[in-house]
């Protein structure tokens, strides 16, 4: 997540852990009845939680890609409000 952009242009990173869970099952899902109504509740929790949140300060001009969790992150501009970025998921293992 983005927490700030400094006026040399860096960018201060905060990483969340962020869980979620859901009441679906197999069943739900994959039912013997197409016709049957599912009623599932996902919840998706992205709040500080008891673990503390990880910042760092991220210099573009110097380092423009950074992997985390299997994702690659590419800056390809910094802005005095706003920042332009591609995400790349490694894991993927379609081809």
């Amino acid at each position: 997540m983005l927490k700030s952009i400094t006026e040399d242009g860096k960018i201060e990173l905060e990483i969340r852990d962020v869980h979620m869970g859901s009441t679906e099952t197999t069943m739900d899902r994959y039912g013997k009845d197409p016709l049957i109504d599912v009623d599932v509740d996902v919840a998706v929790d992205a709040t500080v939680g008891a673990e503390p949140n990880t910042t760092f300060l991220m210099d573009p001009s110097k380092q423009r890609e950074l992997v985390i969790a299997g994702v690659k992150i590419t800056i390809a501009e910094v802005m005095p409000y706003s920042i332009t970025y591609t995400l790349e998921n490694l894991n993927d293992d379609r081809e």
